[in-house]
């Protein structure tokens, strides 16, 4: 959870900070004229996103570890979706275990009758009551709009911002609910993508922030989350922040980094040595920018006969890069995936058998695959922030 600091002692500094970086999301475009609390001293009661740094509502650093879950739903442990193994409802203590602060729960926000609405939003609720007692931030997220290049006025896209309008208005005073609301939108990257995403994500923004000011607005970066090309230059994706506060920009590193040619060569994705200096080219980038990220999906195949996510080596020296890398740059990491990548599968897998979820190694760390074995010591492990 980083370093703990006297509140006190630091709000002259952290306001000093405020009023130069705006307090808000940094990058592109012009400083924030919606800075909170952060320039009235800390604790604050809520996170505050100060150029790249997040602080918690104590006012402490706060460095995002944990994975992606399933959320029951009904009668809905196991058969729905992401659920393979099982949900995270009922396994706080679990996850407290590993040493996670983090869970994105991934939700199809438009339920196709079974489980229903009502299933829907008891269990994400349920989910967050539990977790958010422990203070263990919940990133919620909807994936029914993945790779689909929505537009704002498209139905699709109004009815799954209804789901946000009750889950706002539910939660907007709890500041451990954070708001994802649309999963890799953009399937391609280049300028006009990048607007396309821009249109979108301001929208949303725009609509949640009516009614939940404070809550941390997470983004998915264009090209299926991968697109950290669209960081940089001068029609970058940061310009959803300017002006704004606590926008925090989600990068989903499956190895893919030479594809937008910002950062590396394509060439360079199956090569480790030269993609882990691509994957440092990144976190450096953001870091020097004042960019806030969080990497909020990554994942080792236990065989490098499977992937979801392009070549399953891209995604192996990937996952291995931000393991090492991210904790250094003080980007936050979330696993994808703890129980289930699909309805009959578990790819990506932090145990050695694909067939158990991680729960049965939260005490002792037994069982874990390769990848899951590096991913229990980051989270066991996390940087010392500086305040």
């Amino acid at each position: 959870m980083g370093s703990s600091r006297e509140p006190r002692v630091w709000a002259a500094v952290v306001a000093a900070v405020a009023i130069v970086v705006g307090g808000c999301a940094a990058g592109a475009g012009s400083p924030s004229n919606r800075s909170r609390g952060a320039a009235d001293g800390l604790p604050t009661g809520r996170f505050e996103i100060v150029g790249r740094r997040i602080y918690d509502p104590d006012g402490r650093r706060f460095y995002p570890i944990g994975a992606n879950v399933a959320v029951r739903q009904g009668r809905y442990e196991h058969g729905y979706t992401f659920n393979w193994n099982g949900t995270a409802t009922g396994r706080s203590a679990d996850v407290a275990a590993w040493g996670w602060n983090t869970v994105r729960a991934n939700l199809v926000c438009l339920p196709p009758g079974d489980p229903s609405t009502a299933d829907l939003d008891a269990g994400i609720d349920d989910l967050i009551d539990e977790y958010t007692a422990r203070r263990i931030v919940v990133m919620v997220e909807c994936h029914d709009l993945t790779g689909r290049n929505p537009r704002l006025d498209d139905s699709s896209t109004q009815r799954v911002l209804g789901f946000w309008d009750r889950l706002a208005t539910r939660w907007r005073n709890n500041p451990y609910v954070w708001f994802n609301p649309f999963n890799e939108p953009v399937s391609h990257g280049g300028a006009a993508a990048n607007d396309a995403w821009l249109a979108l994500q301001r929208g949303a923004l725009t609509r949640i922030r009516a009614i939940a000011p404070d809550n941390v607005f997470v983004a998915d970066l264009p090209r299926y989350g991968q697109g950290v090309e669209a960081l940089t230059g001068a029609d970058s994706v940061t310009r959803l922040g300017a002006g704004r506060h606590n926008v925090l920009y989600s990068w989903h590193a499956y190895g893919a980094v030479g594809v937008g040619g910002a950062f590396g060569r394509y060439e360079d994705n199956a090569n480790e040595a030269a993609s882990r200096a691509d994957h440092e080219a990144v976190l450096r980038y953001a870091y020097d920018h004042d960019i806030p990220l969080v990497i909020g999906e990554f994942g080792d195949p236990l065989t490098l006969g499977e992937g979801s996510a392009g070549p399953p080596i891209w995604n192996r020296i990937g996952a291995r890069a931000v393991m090492d890398l991210a904790p250094r740059y003080e980007v936050g990491l979330l696993w994808w995936h703890a129980t289930g990548d699909s309805n009959n599968s578990l790819t990506y897998s932090l145990m050695a058998d694909r067939h158990r979820a991680p729960w049965s190694a939260a005490g002792d760390g037994n069982g874990l695959s390769d990848g899951g074995r590096r991913f229990w010591n980051v989270s066991k492990n996390p940087p010392a922030l500086q305040p």
